[in-house]
């Protein structure tokens, strides 16, 4: 098919799920919503810009025990098996007791989870159901993509019968997809991360975000979810990759005064930053060659001399974080500096260093995903 055949197809399967019966949303594997069908947003009380970029426990979730929690997430994170419960969600309109199916996706490597499927009915039958059904799908030796595109369609609107034009979008869909991770992100994902990113003119939150640190949260959610794909594509869903991500926003906050719009889009100034980061990830693992980054995606990015980020507003934006880990980021992001020169300066082991970051990064990210 053509590249504007293929975009149709996608497209018309996406409006199917966006407009089916049932309650759809997915994450990725740190919970974080990629995408929310009409039936989950108007359920809700939401908008989809509202919950994009969000986690459904801050939304609607929270109502169950911490062991509850915890044994959810073991099941489809670390044991990446279904998990089929009824639970109770807080929406705006009031609490209800709801039968919630959540199916991990894994990745390419089949390794990790790259997305989670959360359903939601209030009849536990045909959930239950579903989970033995896609656990099946995922054994079975037919195209796993067709089949659990097929299923999920079917699932959502369990009352109407699937027209022979969607099956046909659905075959061709996951006909020209390598897996049911990358059909997810063209169907789904993909779609919703440009639709955002039409929201705002980049210009405009670079220049409030340099007087605002605060403001800087609209660029982190706007591109969050690409650059995520980005590393997880070459490295695969692994702590590295989201560790990775991170830093682009990072750095891309700290040296705000370096992007510059006649040069490249902002969505192609955080990819080159991902770009480099991503070479300089392989030659700390002594990687012998790197997946080299496609041209239309990433733009020439040349470092100017103008003036880093005011210490103030950065000061600002981290006041809440101690003292050390303070440091430490301003040391490894605005400085440049290596870990072993910060550990060197600062009298602290190597591996301490490390562990600060790592404290300073989550904690930034809580900052970022709760504004």
């Amino acid at each position: 098919m053509s590249a504007s055949q293929t975009h149709n197809t996608l497209q018309k399967v996406k409006q199917y799920i966006d407009d089916a019966f049932g309650s759809l949303f997915i994450t990725d594997p740190n919970g974080m919503i990629l995408y929310t069908n009409n039936a989950m947003a108007k359920k809700s009380g939401y908008q989809t810009p509202q919950i994009v970029g969000t986690k459904a426990g801050v939304l609607w979730g929270g109502r169950m025990s911490k062991e509850f929690y915890g044994e959810l997430w073991k099941t489809v994170k670390y044991d990446k098996q279904p998990w089929a419960h009824q639970i109770n969600n807080h929406y705006r309109s009031g609490i209800k007791q709801e039968y919630t199916y959540i199916a991990p996706v894994v990745d390419n490597t089949k390794q990790n989870p790259a997305y989670f499927l959360q359903l939601q009915r209030t009849d536990d039958t045909r959930a239950q159901a579903f989970a033995d059904e896609f656990m099946e799908v995922c054994a079975d030796t037919q195209p796993i993509t067709e089949n659990a595109l097929m299923q999920l369609a079917q699932w959502l609107s369990p009352h109407q019968v699937l027209e022979t034009s969607t099956k046909e979008a659905i075959k061709k869909a996951a006909y020209d997809q390598a897996s049911l991770e990358d059909a997810l992100y063209k169907i789904f994902v993909q779609p919703v991360n440009e639709s955002l990113t039409d929201r705002h003119a980049d210009h405009e939150l670079v220049q409030a975000a340099q007087s605002d640190p605060i403001a800087f949260q609209f660029l982190y959610k706007k591109y969050l979810n690409i650059v995520r794909h980005y590393f997880v594509k070459r490295i695969g869903s692994t702590p590295q990759a989201f560790d990775l991500a991170q830093d682009v926003f990072m750095r891309a906050f700290l040296y705000l005064d370096r992007y510059k719009l006649a040069n490249a889009s902002y969505k192609t100034y955080v990819l080159r930053i991902a770009h480099n980061l991503l070479v300089n990830f392989y030659r700390r693992e002594s990687l012998r060659s790197i997946k080299s980054a496609n041209d239309s995606d990433i733009a020439a990015y040349t470092p100017n001399h103008a003036r880093l980020f005011d210490n103030q507003l950065l000061w600002e934006f981290t006041q809440e974080l101690p003292a050390i880990q303070r440091s430490v980021l301003v040391m490894k992001y605005k400085d440049d500096l290596s870990v072993r020169e910060i550990a060197t300066i600062l009298g602290k082991s190597e591996n301490a260093i490390k562990l600060h970051l790592s404290r300073a990064r989550k904690a930034l990210r809580l900052i970022f995903d709760n504004e």
